[in-house]
């Protein structure tokens, strides 16, 4: 049991992989996701913007001497990746399939 509490906190401390934070990391890749739908950006490329830009926050957060493992830090940008190819690849066609 003390290895599951290890690889995910549950509260806002920092897990080692997962942690009450990566829920806000999916939305945050699921509703830039939805930006790019609204604006009609290409997917490819919405999708790799939105990489960058969750690694560029979590090099901010480095500067700013947040104290995450790299574990976190990667499965961080992984997670918001994920809302992000979900939003960009499925919404579209989940909202177009007729009922």
């Amino acid at each position: 049991m003390s290895a599951v509490k290890e690889l995910f906190a549950s509260g806002w401390s920092h897990g080692k992989y997962v942690d009450y934070w990566s829920f806000v990391h999916f939305l945050t890749g699921a509703i830039l996701g939805i930006g790019s739908i609204i604006l009609a950006l290409p997917h490819f490329f919405s999708f790799v913007l939105i990489l960058v830009l969750l690694i560029a926050y979590e090099g901010i957060e480095m500067l700013g001497r947040v104290s995450e493992g790299i574990e976190n830090i990667l499965s961080d940008i992984v997670i918001g990746g994920a809302g992000s190819a979900l939003t960009i690849f499925y919404l579209p066609q989940i909202l177009s399939t007729p009922n």
